[in-house]
């Protein structure tokens, strides 16, 4: 009679082992951000042990998880699926194209965590974690207002690893005006972890004093990393926040909003695409007038060209380089052709080519859409919108998925899931 049961116990056996998977992915991600938020700390911390390269331990694990997920996961998303599928076949293509395997490896080391992101979408929920992710936004607030004060002994640190020369935690100026990065590796890797965390906090907190507190002080700590993407998306979010208090009209508010959404999504193209025919340049009035524009025309005039100039071909055009054809890869392997893109559009039609470039913003756009008809009822609907807002805001500027905590956060929304989660 016992073997009646058999298959019952085994089939119960796997969920029980898969629920300990499931919270193995929830540590990782937990120990992943918490590791970004304090890199630079941990960096000098781990130097002082000679035990520096465990601090890529959670981006080792990223790169595992992408395909131990697949293998133990009872039943596997077909989206999630075919776009691993994707990465591994572009990760090929890139080997073959760039002539290099740790390249294209490489690249696929710095894009895992929006792969882990895509995969963990539907397997954990971090609203239960709280606690942990208000003190991460504490830590990295008050480590950026702390910098103000203090010289932290890993600024401006480098070290060696395999023979790279490898910064401890970033420490610059721009036009003399200092750039604070806190406990973190650099003030642009501080200011959106702190902004993440922002509206992680600001949502999901039920004591309306502290949203506020916590809104603000994201605020000032951002302005004082000068990472002048990450302020521009402070001041629309705060202009979404404000208006959604009073709201009345909740079906204009959500359209005004989807509109806005749409419009900088698309200057996310047409700008880059623009400097292909047109030659910029910025008269300057004031010094206020070069420390805002300063970087962006660099962007027109100079790197958004360069990077476009990678796809020399129309092969290129349609199909990209590969991974790793762009970005830290690049820092590594192919320094002399160096480009950071500095833009999510860009940084993909390099990668992929043009049409895929399309088609991601597009699915991106859809799902906004598709997440801005419920958002006012529900927080999580209304985090998603709010982060898909300033991925497009700062993507204009950024390449988002080589920002390890913004790349995990950017999958972990793209996917509806049929119980409450995260997204």
């Amino acid at each position: 009679m016992s073997n009646l049961y058999l298959p019952k116990e085994k089939a119960h056996s796997k969920k029980l082992k898969f629920f300990g998977f499931r919270n193995f992915i929830l540590l990782t991600v937990l120990l992943f951000i918490l590791f970004e938020v304090f890199q630079g700390l941990l960096r000098w911390l781990l130097l002082l042990i000679r035990l520096e390269p465990l601090i890529y331990l959670p981006r080792l694990s990223f790169f595992l998880l992408i395909f131990i997920i697949p293998l133990i996961k009872p039943k596997v998303n077909q989206k999630v699926l075919l776009i691993t599928i994707f990465f591994a076949l572009y990760t090929i293509w890139g080997i073959i194209n760039l002539k290099n395997l740790v390249q294209a490896l490489f690249g696929l080391w710095v894009l895992a965590p929006f792969l882990v992101g895509l995969w963990s979408s539907k397997l954990i929920d971090l609203r239960q974690q709280k606690t942990i992710l208000i003190f991460l936004f504490f830590s990295a607030s008050l480590g950026v207002l702390l910098n103000v004060l203090l010289t932290f002994p890993w600024s401006g640190l480098t070290i060696e690893i395999g023979g790279q020369v490898i910064e401890v935690s970033r420490q610059w100026t721009a036009f003399g005006v200092e750039r604070y990065a806190g406990f973190s590796r650099a003030s642009f890797n501080a200011a959106s972890q702190t902004l993440v965390l922002a509206i992680y906090s600001t949502i999901f907190t039920e004591f309306k004093s502290l949203k506020v507190f916590v809104w603000l002080l994201s605020g000032f700590a951002i302005y004082l990393t000068n990472s002048k993407g990450c302020i521009f998306s402070w001041i629309v979010l705060t202009l979404f926040f404000i208006t959604l208090i009073p709201v009345k009209e909740k079906r204009f508010f959500c359209l005004s909003w989807t509109i806005i959404a749409i419009i900088l999504s698309l200057t996310m193209v047409i700008l880059p695409i623009s400097t292909l025919y047109t030659h910029y340049s910025i008269d300057y009035t004031n010094d206020l007038s070069l420390i805002l524009l300063a970087s962006f025309e660099d962007r027109l005039i100079s790197v958004w060209p360069a990077s476009f100039d990678l796809l020399n071909n129309l092969f290129y055009w349609l199909f990209g380089r590969g991974i790793g054809g762009i970005g830290a890869p690049q820092q590594y392997f192919e320094s002399s052709r160096y480009l950071p893109a500095d833009n999510l559009f860009v940084y993909l039609c390099v990668l992929f080519g043009l049409p895929i470039a399309i088609l991601s913003l597009l699915s991106v756009i859809l799902i906004l859409i598709k997440t801005s008809k419920s958002m006012l009822y529900s927080k999580i609907n209304k985090f998603k919108f709010c982060i898909i807002l300033f991925i497009l805001i700062y993507g204009n500027i950024v390449n988002i998925l080589e920002e390890p905590v913004l790349a995990l956060v950017f999958g972990l929304v793209l996917l509806d899931r049929k119980r409450e989660g995260l997204c």
